[in-house]
C-alpha cells in the first residue's frame, strides 16, 4: 500500500457521524443522572426517580468514550500520514489544547456557578426513600423509619458501600448506632476491600473533599468524635482509628492530601477527554519517533481481524479495568477529571487510541473488522452487557473477573459493531449529519450548565422521568444548536473548534473537513503529500 494511496483516502462520512453520535450521547447520559436514586456529586436530583436509567447509563458509558478514543486514534494517524508530525502537533494545539484552556476559564466556572444556583432539594420527598441520603444528611430518625419500611440495613451502593460504612466514614455516630441496633454488619467491606475501620482512617482533607462531592455537611471535630465512638462497635482494627497526628503523620497526611488534590479534585469535569487527548497525542508522537528507529516493524494486519482484537486487546483492557478502584462495582471504566489523569484510566483509553491508529494503517477498505456487526451488537447487548453488569462488581473474584472480561468485550464489540452499523447506513454525504457533526463538539463542550438549568426547571414537575428526560435533552440540544448557528459557527469560536466556515452566499474554496475535532484539512495532491512525508522522516 503506497503512502499516496493512504493519503488520498475518501472522506469518512461514517466515522464523522459516529463520532458526533458518541459525543451527543453524553448529553443523554448526563441528562439521566438527576433521575438516579443516588446522584452523588450532581447538583440536581429530580423529584421523580428512575432506577432503569442506571442500566441505560451503564449501557452508554460502557462503550461511548472507548469508541471516541478509538476514532480519535484513527484520525490522528490519518493526519500524521497526510501532514507529518509538525502539522499534527499544531493542529492538536489549536483544536484541542486551546479549546480546553478556554473551557477551563469559561465553561467550567459556569458549571460551578449554575450548580450553586440550582443546588437545593427538589422537595421534601426528593430523597425520602434513599437510605444513603438519610445517612449523608445525618438523620437517624429517618434511617430508622426507612428500616421499619423494609429497607435492607446492609444494602450496597454501586461501589459496594453499606450504609454503616458511609456513616463510619462521615462520623455519623447517631446514624451508626441506629444501624447497629437494627443488625448492620460493621465489618462489611466495599468492592475495593475497604472496611468501615479502614475508611475511618481517612485524613480530614480527603474526608472534607469527598463530603463536598456528596453534599454532606461535616465539621472536623464532629467527624473525629463520631469516628472514635463508632470504633467501639467495630470488632477489629478499632485501635487504628485516626487520632491527633505527630509530625511524621502530618507529613504523610499532607502528601496524601496533595495527591488527592492532584488526582481527584474535579478540575476538568466533562472536558477531561480533551486533557486525555493532549497526553495521548504527545505519547503518540513519541511512539512514532521510537517506531521509526526500530530495526523491526510491528505487524498491523491483526487490527482488521475481530478474532485477534478479542484475543489480544480484550484481556489487556479487562486487566486495566480490574486495577481501577473508584468505580468498583459499576459498569465500565472509571472517570478521571483531576489535574493529573489516573494512570490506569489513561492507559485504558490509550489502548483504544493506539488501536485506532493501528487500524488506520491496515487500510481496511472492505471493512473486514466490522463485517459481522449485527452479531457483534447482538452479543454485546444480549450477553456481555447483562453478565458484565451482574458480575462486574461481584465479591466472588472468579465472577468478578468474568464480569470484567465481559465489560471489556462489550466495549470493544460495541465499538466495532457501531463502526459497522454506521459504515452500512451512514457512508454517504448527508447535509443534516454534516451539520450535526460540525456542531457536536460545541454541543458537548457547552452542554453542562445548560442541562443543569433545564434539569432544575423540570425537577418538581409531576411527570414521569421517561417524559422529563426527552424534554431535558431536546431543550438542551435546541438551545445549544441555536447558539452554535448564531454565536459559534461563523465566529472565531467556530474557527477554533472546527476550522473556518463561510456563510452561505459567500464564495470560498471548499475543503474536506474530515473530522471537526480531529482533522479538518483537505487531502492534498499525492506529490505534495509525498514531499511532506519525506521531509518528516520515514514512517
Amino acid at each position: 500500500m503506497s503512502k499516496a494511496t493512504v493519503l488520498s483516502d475518501p472522506r469518512r462520512h461514517d466515522l464523522d457521524a459516529l463520532r458526533a453520535v458518541a459525543m451527543l450521547l453524553g448529553i443523554v447520559l448526563h441528562g439521566m443522572i438527576s433521575f438516579l436514586p443516588v446522584a452523588s456529586g450532581w447538583a440536581v436530583q429530580d423529584s421523580r426517580q428512575a432506577d432503569g436509567f442506571g442500566v441505560v447509563l451503564s449501557m452508554i458509558h460502557g462503550f461511548r468514550m472507548p469508541l471516541f478514543f478509538l476514532i480519535s486514534g484513527f484520525f490522528t494517524m490519518m493526519l500524521l500520514r497526510r501532514r507529518g508530525i509538525p502539522a499534527l502537533l499544531w493542529h492538536r494545539f489549536r483544536r484541542i489544547f486551546l479549546p480546553l484552556v478556554l473551557g477551563l476559564i469559561t465553561i467550567i466556572p459556569s458549571v460551578w456557578i449554575v450548580s450553586a444556583f440550582v443546588q437545593q432539594p427538589a422537595d421534601a420527598n426528593a430523597s425520602a426513600d434513599n437510605l444513603w441520603a438519610a445517612v449523608i444528611m445525618d438523620q437517624p430518625d429517618r434511617v430508622q423509619a426507612l428500616i421499619d419500611d423494609g429497607h435492607d440495613v446492609n444494602a450496597r451502593s454501586d461501589d459496594g458501600a453499606t450504609p454503616f460504612l458511609l456513616a463510619a466514614f462521615l462520623g455519623r455516630d447517631d446514624v451508626a448506632e441506629v444501624l447497629i441496633r437494627n443488625g448492620a454488619d460493621p465489618t462489611l467491606a466495599n468492592y475495593k476491600g475497604e472496611t468501615p475501620a479502614d475508611v475511618m482512617q481517612a485524613p480530614w482533607s480527603l474526608t472534607k473533599m469527598i463530603a463536598g462531592f456528596v453534599k454532606a455537611p461535616v465539621k472536623q471535630e464532629a467527624v473525629q468524635a463520631g469516628r472514635e465512638k463508632i470504633a467501639q462497635w467495630i470488632p477489629e482494627k478499632s485501635d487504628d482509628i485516626a487520632t491527633p497526628a505527630g509530625s511524621a503523620d502530618q507529613a504523610k497526611e499532607t502528601w496524601q492530601a496533595l495527591l488527592a488534590a492532584l488526582f481527584f479534585v474535579p478540575v476538568f469535569l466533562h472536558l477531561w477527554f480533551l486533557w486525555f487527548l493532549c497526553f495521548l497525542v504527545v505519547g503518540f508522537v513519541i511512539s512514532v519517533w521510537v517506531y521509526r528507529h526500530l530495526p523491526l516493524k510491528l505487524p498491523t494486519t491483526w487490527a482488521a481481524s475481530a478474532f485477534w482484537v478479542i484475543a489480544l486487546v480484550v484481556p489487556v483492557t479487562a486487566l486495566l479495568q480490574a486495577s481501577m478502584k473508584s468505580n468498583a462495582g459499576q459498569f465500565g471504566p472509571d472517570t478521571s477529571i483531576g489535574l493529573l489523569p489516573l494512570p490506569v484510566v489513561l492507559a485504558y483509553y490509550a489502548v483504544f487510541f493506539f488501536f485506532g491508529a493501528f487500524y488506520y494503517r491496515v487500510n481496511d477498505t472492505p471493512g473486514r473488522l466490522s463485517r459481522h456487526w449485527p452479531a457483534m451488537l447482538l452479543v454485546s447487548l444480549a450477553v456481555l452487557f447483562p453478565v458484565g453488569l451482574t458480575w462486574g462488581g461481584s465479591g466472588n473474584q472468579t465472577h468478578r473477573m468474568v464480569g470484567l472480561l465481559c465489560q471489556a468485550g462489550y466495549a470493544w464489540l460495541m465499538s466495532i459493531g457501531m463502526m459497522g452499523l454506521f459504515r452500512r447506513y451512514c457512508d454517504t454525504h448527508s447535509p443534516a449529519m454534516r451539520y450535526l457533526s460540525d456542531s457536536s463538539y460545541w454541543l458537548y463542550v457547552a452542554h453542562m450548565p445548560v442541562i443543569l438549568l433545564v434539569q432544575a426547571w423540570v425537577r418538581d414537575w409531576d411527570l414521569s422521568p421517561y417524559i422529563k428526560l426527552p424534554i431535558i435533552c431536546v431543550v438542551t440540544s435546541a438551545v445549544l444548536l441555536i447558539s452554535y448557528q448564531y454565536l459559534v459557527r461563523y465566529t472565531p469560536i467556530g474557527t477554533l473548534l472546527n476550522g473556518k466556515r463561510v456563510r452561505p452566499g459567500r464564495h470560498r474554496p471548499t475543503h474536506d473537513h474530515t473530522d471537526a475535532i480531529l482533522i479538518d484539512t483537505a487531502p492534498e495532491t499525492d506529490a505534495v503529500v509525498e514531499a511532506k512525508i519525506a521531509s518528516s522522516g520515514p514512517s
